[in-house]
């Protein structure tokens, strides 16, 4: 309720602002604002990764910088947008960005802005099992997805942790000193390998991303257990 009001036997509500999981399509501006209203994060979910990168700067004949916009996500780097009349501030930013891809469409990734900007070391690539061909009358089990139903709703039930000012902040986990030496040996023994002289050096970018990705898969595993009591 706002506090302020021209008249005081008059009662004045913010407008309420909806709530977002995912979204399907958006520009990096709407995609911000929907951010800085949905701070538990937001997913970008594309039928086609490959339509949507080579999208991007659609709306700016080319020229946008879209591109660099989703480098700053993966890294978590605060986003600010100012246009006339308000700006759009997102200070921790959290997405996620899951398509489907064909393998030999894979290079598209890495259009427009060359290879060397290290956008497409920051997806983690997967290879399904081929689905079974014809028709099944196979459904899910109603256990499961109640399971996983029950989970989620745990993790939105998650707190925030708060700074000095009051204001909403993500709640940091640290590692156990076991974990940590794990975490240590994994680094050392992965730049090792990268350093040796006969590495293939086309490798070199996705494998530099792969500690943070490790530390970040870890904890998603390790709140998942926590959620269903492990």
């Amino acid at each position: 309720q706002n506090e302020e009001s021209d008249d005081p036997e008059r009662e004045s509500w913010d407008e309420p602002i909806e709530q977002y999981a995912y979204t399907t399509n958006a520009t990096t501006e709407a995609f911000a604002e929907l951010q800085s209203q949905n701070p538990r994060g937001l997913a970008c979910l594309c039928d086609e990764l490959s339509g949507w990168v080579l999208g991007m700067g659609q709306y700016k004949a080319g020229k946008g910088n879209d591109r660099q916009f989703w480098l700053d996500q993966w890294s978590g780097t605060s986003a600010v947008f100012h246009r006339r009349g308000r700006k759009i501030a997102v200070d921790n930013p959290f997405s996620v960005i899951c398509g489907g891809l064909q393998p030999d469409v894979i290079s598209h990734l890495g259009q427009s802005a060359g290879e060397q900007d290290g956008f497409t070391d920051r997806f983690l690539f997967g290879w399904p099992d081929a689905k079974p061909e014809g028709l099944s009358d196979h459904e899910p089990d109603e256990r499961y997805l109640a399971a996983y139903s029950e989970l989620v709703e745990w993790l939105y039930r998650l707190e925030f942790d708060r700074d000095e000012f009051a204001k909403s902040v993500p709640r940091t986990l640290r590692l156990t000193p076991d974990a940590m030496q794990e975490f240590r040996e994994y680094v050392d023994a992965l730049t090792k390998k990268m350093r040796e002289p006969d590495f293939d050096k086309s490798l070199w970018g996705p494998l530099s991303k792969f500690k943070g990705h490790v530390a970040r898969l870890a904890l998603v595993i390790q709140v998942v257990r926590h959620a269903t009591g492990q």
